[in-house]
């Protein structure tokens, strides 16, 4: 079986939390709201962005801990079907 023709992306995030008191970082749904409906102002700036192929992404995923089946992808960055 080829090796997936699909693109895959890569973005790089910093997020920025101005508050009054020390904010400590729980998960990225908590995150959103404390800027957006909490107490904290934020801002979150793209660092980078850059296409990924089919065995990039099944190493980034591998990486965050994730599976290539996310995006239907066998370890070897074909296409499952």
């Amino acid at each position: 079986m080829p090796i997936s023709n699909r693109k895959f992306y890569k973005k790089t995030f910093k997020v920025t939390v101005l508050s009054e008191n020390d904010y400590t970082f729980g998960d990225i749904n908590a995150l959103a709201y404390s800027i957006t409906e909490g107490d904290n102002v934020g801002e979150i700036e793209e660092i980078s962005s850059k296409e990924l192929s089919a065995k990039q992404i099944v190493k980034e995923l591998n990486n965050l801990g994730s599976q290539p089946e996310f995006f239907m992808l066998n370890d070897n960055g074909e296409d499952q079907e």
